[in-house]
């Protein structure tokens, strides 16, 4: 609701993260410090992409950063008693959370970051100029590239934990999770197909491909 006020708490905590990674990272051990790290890092790098899709402020930096790991590790990977302690020491809440809607919430969250890796190629691909290139692009260099993304996609979406499945062309209001990451499939999609649409728009029909 105060995206500004907010740029200014995300970018705080990105630059702490950065320097905190830049002093310890590797360092940690043992599996409950590690998992809280890696999710410190991907929690910024996701706050600063969504919050630079509604304002132009400056990048904190965290995108070229090197990730503590390519996703994050689940929270418990231990026994029974050390994964509940660890768990009660993360939010004091694990007796009150269901196991099913704890995997189902992991499963969304590494979807998520999935999901916002490709959305950022997308976009540092076809959006590292202004919209006036993609008219002057090869436009079968330009399918060949959507192409390829779509590829991406689609393994991903083939790819989805049966507890966070759903159908692409069916809006899924009924389960929050699934409809906020159909939403950010249905926004990558966006990202891609835009520039077609504009060579559409903007291009002679004498230019134009089957594609």
């Amino acid at each position: 609701m105060r995206p500004l006020h907010a740029w200014k708490q995300f970018h705080t905590t990105s630059v702490s993260c950065q320097i905190y990674l830049e002093k310890n990272n590797g360092r940690l051990t043992d599996t409950l410090s590690r998992s809280l790290e890696q999710r410190l890092f991907w929690t910024a790098l996701k706050s600063e992409c969504e919050i630079q899709e509604y304002i132009p402020v400056p990048s904190f930096g965290i995108v070229n950063f090197k990730s503590p790991g390519t996703f994050p590790c689940p929270p418990c990977t231990s026994s029974g008693s050390e994964q509940r302690s660890g768990l009660e020491t993360i939010g004091g809440l694990a007796s009150n959370i269901d196991a099913k809607v704890e995997r189902k919430s992991w499963y969304y969250y590494l979807t998520e970051i999935l999901v916002r890796k490709i959305q950022n190629r997308v976009i540092n691909t076809l959006y590292k100029d202004t919209n006036e290139s993609w008219a002057t692009m090869s436009f079968p260099k330009l399918v060949e590239i959507i192409s390829e993304f779509e590829t991406q996609l689609s393994k991903c979406h083939e790819q989805l934990a049966d507890e966070i499945y759903f159908d692409l062309d069916t809006l899924h209001r009924h389960d929050e999770m699934i409809y906020h990451l159909q939403g950010r499939f249905w926004e990558t999609y966006k990202y891609l197909y835009r520039p077609v649409l504009y060579c559409a728009i903007h291009t002679s029909a004498e230019a134009t491909y089957p594609q």
